[in-house]
């Protein structure tokens, strides 16, 4: 069967097995909240639980596995690519999702009623707006509130670390992503928002690209206070394998031992309520509670760190 085939079926599959739920008419009372609610992305999971409502969720990706009891949650397919079968299946009242490949598969599913809420996460801005959106839409609006000011106070705590430095004294910190081929991080990517708010100044910050492969030459001459390593998986002796490249051993970073590869990529690269905590942590290696800060305007750098 052909694609364009397929989709077809699938959107008759969907009236057949769901048929079609009218949206309610004017004077009518409001439908109550979604109670059963399909996660397609595991930072949406993510959001949910934190919510409290796990256990609202009746499907969710491969991928949704934060916290251990999302794992035990029906699967409906890999990232932006739901089986549509089981998704239906599923009888759900709402489906959200990030970066959905398909965009036809939300329009069929809205046809017949369902609602679908898509978001779209690229910086703390976004998830906070992500969050209040999941708030509404599920009729939490007031934990949805509570939770943005709980991460907010959280990258508060993070940024004390850093404040009264100025931005040309904030360490220059070097994110790799992959390393054959090197890929960083550029301006418009999440990780350079992550890196800013933890105090340091990404040094692939002016590159277009969300994510540019580049010629490990340019590292050398950017010479990084700091190499953050946000590899998908864990890799053993990382740091060790960055450290022995030939030509980055004079990269301050290297020379200094600040490659930092030991962040769980969880809180670093999923785009969620955890990843306020990677920045704090983040902040904190940036900036060691007992570093000798550069010196003001007007103040000289204390020579000795302060006693407890």
């Amino acid at each position: 069967m052909n694609r364009a085939r397929y989709w077809t079926a699938a959107a008759a599959a969907l009236f057949l097995s769901l048929g079609a739920r009218a949206a309610p008419a004017a004077g009518e009372p409001a439908r109550k909240p979604p109670q059963r609610i399909v996660s397609l992305a595991p930072r949406v999971a993510e959001m949910l639980f934190a919510l409290g409502l796990g256990d609202r969720i009746v499907g969710a990706t491969d991928h949704c596995d934060f916290p251990p009891e999302a794992k035990k949650i029906p699967r409906v397919g890999g990232l932006g690519r739901p089986n549509v079968e089981k998704l239906l299946s599923l009888a759900p009242d709402i489906v959200i999702a990030t970066d959905l490949e398909r965009k036809d598969l939300a329009e069929a599913l809205r046809r017949e009623g369902i609602q679908v809420l898509e978001l779209k996460i690229g910086n703390f801005a976004e998830l906070f707006d992500a969050e209040r959106k999941i708030g509404d839409a599920v009729g939490e609006p007031q934990k949805a509130a509570r939770q943005v000011r709980e991460m907010q106070a959280e990258l508060d705590a993070a940024a004390e670390l850093s404040a009264g430095i100025p931005r040309d004294r904030l360490p220059k910190v070097f994110i790799e992503v992959w390393s054959d081929p090197l890929i960083t991080a550029g301006g418009r990517s999440f990780l350079d928002d992550v890196v800013a708010r933890a105090g340091g100044v990404n040094v692939a910050h002016d590159l277009s690209q969300d994510y540019p492969t580049i010629n490990p030459e340019r590292v050398v001459r950017w010479d990084p206070d700091v190499i953050l390593l946000c590899y998908m998986t864990e890799t053993k002796d990382a740091a060790a394998q960055v450290a022995g490249r030939i030509g980055w051993g004079g990269i301050k970073a290297v020379r200094e031992g600040r490659i930092i590869a030991d962040i769980s990529p969880d809180v670093l690269l999923r785009p969620g309520p955890r990843l306020v905590a990677g920045v704090l942590q983040l902040a904190e290696r940036l900036h060691p509670p007992h570093a000798t800060q550069p010196a003001q305007a007007g103040k000289p750098a204390p020579q000795n760190p302060p006693e407890k």
